[in-house]
């Protein structure tokens, strides 16, 4: 394997997993509503969607399809989560 084709992979991988972090943190913090996260939820929750899936995209790639999936189906239940909970709130 080349030097080239491993820092591929390493940028790779290094991006999935912050999309994955970026999704954890944005949860919690959105769910729990902490004093420290109040700059960050002032932002439509929605919003996060486009820097973490742009992170999950640097990561796509043939041989992870699999990590690619399972980093942006959190993305999108969470989005959908939020997207019934605005619902409730204006009913």
């Amino acid at each position: 394997m080349k030097v080239s084709e491993r820092t591929g992979r390493l940028v790779q991988a290094t991006a999935l997993g912050l999309s994955a972090l970026l999704c954890a943190a944005v949860s919690v913090g959105y769910w729990r509503r902490p004093d420290a996260c109040a700059a960050a939820t002032f932002w439509p929750a929605w919003l996060w969607l486009a820097p973490g899936l742009a992170l999950a995209l640097l990561g796509l790639s043939r041989c992870r399809l699999r990590s690619f999936a399972a980093v942006v189906v959190p993305w999108l239940l969470w989005l959908g989560g939020d997207a019934a909970a605005m619902a409730a709130r204006r009913a």
